[in-house]
C-alpha cells in the first residue's frame, strides 16, 4: 500500500514512520525549498513511546521518498492531510486534482466538513482524529509522543470504495500498534475536541504559557470554565459534549476535576506535548478561538470568559 503524507508535520510524520514499519510503502509531499535537504538527509524523529509497559525513548532519522508538487506520482492509495487549519485551504487546493487515492483528514478544525467539502467530494475522503500522537515540529525533524491510552480515530465508510481502501489501512495501523477506531459521530469529536484545545489559548497567553495555568488550582479552573462556554457552541451546533468521550469529562465538579488537571499534567509527556502545541502552534490556536467566539456571537450565546481574552489575543 502507498501512503503519501503531505508537508512533514507531527502528526503525518509520526504516522508515516510506523506506516512503513507495517510495510507500506511511504511518501512526504514537501515544498521546493525543503525538498533537497529531506530527500538527501531525512527527517529526525526524536521518540517517546508510552503504548508498552515501559516508557520508550529514542531518535532515528526516517527517509521516506521524497516528492514535490511537480513530480508526486498520482497512484497512492492513502493520501494524509494533517496540516495547520490556516493551512487548510491552500494544501486542499493544490491536492484537489490527484485522480487517484482516498484522503485521510487528520483535522482538529472548526467546520472541517464543510472545509474540505469545498475542494474534495465526499466519496474521496474520510475524517479522523489522530488521538495518540502529539509533540512539535523542529524544523529539521520533530519530536513526537505517542501515548497508549488514545485511539486512531477514523469515521465510518459510507461507500464500498473506501471500505476497501481503508481496510489494508487499517490492517495497517494495527500492526503497528496504532489502534484505528472506526468512530460514529466523528464531526462531534473534531469540533468539540478544537474546543479543548483553543480554550488553553486565552489562559496561557494570559498567565506566560502552560506551566504557569496548569500548576495552579484557581487557573485550571479558570481555564475549564472557558472550555465549558465554547463547548455551548458545540451544543447549539448539534453535537453534545455529553454523548463524547473524554470530553463528558469536563463536566465533573470542579473539586473533582481540578486536582485530576494538576496530576494529568504532572506527566512530563502531557505537559511536553502541550508546551510543543503553544511554542509552535499559537497561530492555529489563536485562530481556533476566534472562529469559536464568533459562531458564539451567531448563535447569541453568552462567551464572557472567552472573549475576556481578546486584549491577549491582539497583543
Amino acid at each position: 500500500m502507498k501512503v503519501l503524507s503531505v508537508g512533514t508535520g507531527v502528526i503525518g510524520l509520526t504516522y508515516l514512520w510506523k506506516l512503513s514499519e507495517a510495510g507500506c510503502e511511504t511518501r512526504v509531499l514537501v515544498r521546493e525549498e525543503k525538498y533537497q535537504h529531506i530527500r538527501d538527509h531525512g527527517m529526525i524523529i526524536d521518540y517517546t513511546d508510552k503504548r508498552g509497559k515501559e516508557r520508550k525513548t529514542g531518535k532515528l532519522t526516517f527517509k521516506p521518498a521524497c516528492f514535490t508538487i511537480q513530480n508526486v506520482p498520482d497512484d497512492n492509495d492513502i493520501i494524509i492531510i494533517s496540516v495547520n487549519s490556516h493551512q487548510l485551504a491552500s494544501v486542499l487546493e493544490l491536492v484537489s486534482t490527484f485522480e487517484k487515492g482516498l484522503f485521510l483528514i487528520f483535522q482538529n478544525t472548526w467546520k472541517c466538513r464543510e472545509q474540505v467539502g469545498n475542494f474534495l467530494h465526499s466519496p474521496r475522503y474520510l475524517l479522523g482524529l489522530p488521538h495518540m500522537v502529539g509533540g512539535r515540529n523542529l524544523g529539521t525533524g520533530i519530536e513526537t509522543i505517542i501515548f497508549g491510552d488514545g485511539a486512531t480515530r477514523i469515521e465510518y465508510p459510507d461507500t464500498d470504495d473506501k471500505k476497501i481502501l481503508l481496510k489494508p489501512l487499517e490492517d495497517a495501523l494495527s500492526k503497528a500498534g496504532m489502534k484505528p477506531k472506526r468512530t460514529k459521530n466523528m464531526e462531534g469529536w473534531i469540533v468539540t475536541h478544537h474546543i479543548q484545545q483553543t480554550s488553553g489559548i486565552g489562559p496561557f497567553l494570559k498567565y506566560g504559557g502552560p506551566e504557569a495555568v496548569l500548576s495552579q488550582n484557581d487557573r485550571i479552573r479558570e481555564m475549564i470554565l472557558t472550555t465549558r462556554e465554547g463547548l455551548k457552541v458545540c451544543k447549539e451546533m448539534g453535537y453534545n459534549p455529553l454523548y463524547i468521550t473524554p470530553i463528558i469529562i469536563l463536566y465533573l465538579p470542579l473539586f473533582l476535576l481540578v486536582p485530576l488537571f494538576r496530576k494529568m499534567f504532572a506527566d512530563e509527556d502531557e505537559l511536553r506535548m502541550v508546551n510543543g502545541h503553544f511554542s509552535h502552534g499559537k497561530e492555529e490556536m489563536i485562530n481556533g478561538w476566534k472562529e469559536v467566539l464568533e459562531t458564539g456571537k451567531k448563535y447569541k450565546i453568552s462567551m464572557p470568559r472567552w472573549g475576556s481574552y481578546a486584549k491577549y489575543m491582539n497583543s
